[in-house]
C-alpha cells in the first residue's frame, strides 16, 4: 500500500476534494453560481473515489 501524502484541493463551497485543482475551481464556481453539486464534476472528488474502492473490496469480499 502507498501511503504518499497526495495534495488535494478543496471547493470551498461544498468541502469535496479534488487531485486536480481545475476541477476543484470549476467544481467551486458551479456551486457558487446554481447552489447545487454537478454529478458530472463530483464523479471525480476523491470522496467518491474513495467509495468506489470500498464498495469494489465490500463486493470482492463478499464473493469469497
Amino acid at each position: 500500500m502507498d501511503h504518499t501524502k497526495k495534495k488535494v484541493y478543496c471547493c470551498l463551497e461544498c468541502g469535496l476534494h479534488y487531485e486536480d485543482e481545475k476541477l476543484a475551481k470549476k467544481c467551486e464556481a458551479w456551486c457558487g453560481e446554481h447552489r447545487s453539486c454537478n454529478l458530472e464534476i463530483t464523479s471525480h472528488a476523491v470522496e467518491n473515489k474513495i467509495k468506489k474502492i470500498i464498495n469494489k473490496n465490500s463486493n470482492e469480499q463478499r464473493t469469497k
